[in-house]
């Protein structure tokens, strides 16, 4: 689902190793008999830019810069992202990455993050009712009332 704390976490560990890759994986959701989608969907972060209004055009030039097939390589072979320019996988040298790159561009759906995609107020309720599931304070039906609760309030006003 992401892979911003994938460096962090090893250069933090005292052993400067970290969970190591063989102890890492990631598995797509099993398809449920009826429902929509499709097994290869994936669900996670994207990156977004935004530039204040009046930016100036260099902005928007870095912005192209960054995201060219060029840039994007050279980030991937240095370990620092899994790029989103196509062709700028060939950049990875890491398995792990190579794997999670293949799986989201075989993905015919993507979905962002819920938190992210239904907005603050909503959002905010999955990110709760999240630590309360796993705290054992809610349970699932309880957790999608609060959900369904909170997109009935902001889409009533």
């Amino acid at each position: 689902m992401g892979d911003w704390d994938y460096n962090f976490q090893a250069q933090q560990a005292v052993d400067k190793k970290g969970v190591v890759d063989s102890d890492l994986g990631f598995m797509n959701f099993p398809v449920l008999k009826g429902g929509a989608g499709a097994g290869s969907d994936t669900l996670g972060g994207i990156n977004g830019f935004a530039f204040a209004k009046g930016a100036k055009p260099e902005a928007a030039k870095w912005l192209e810069f960054f995201l060219n097939e060029n840039s994007q390589t050279k980030l991937a072979e240095i370990d620092q992202i899994i790029p989103v320019a196509k062709g700028a996988d060939k950049g990875l040298q890491n398995p792990f990455k190579q794997k999670i790159s293949q799986t989201i561009s075989s993905a015919q759906w993507h979905q962002v993050f819920f938190d992210q995609a239904l907005g603050a107020d909503v959002g905010g309720v999955v990110n709760d009712i999240s630590v309360g599931i796993v705290n054992g304070d809610v349970t699932p039906k309880e957790a999608a009332e609060q959900v369904q609760e909170a997109w009935r309030c902001v889409n009533s006003t």
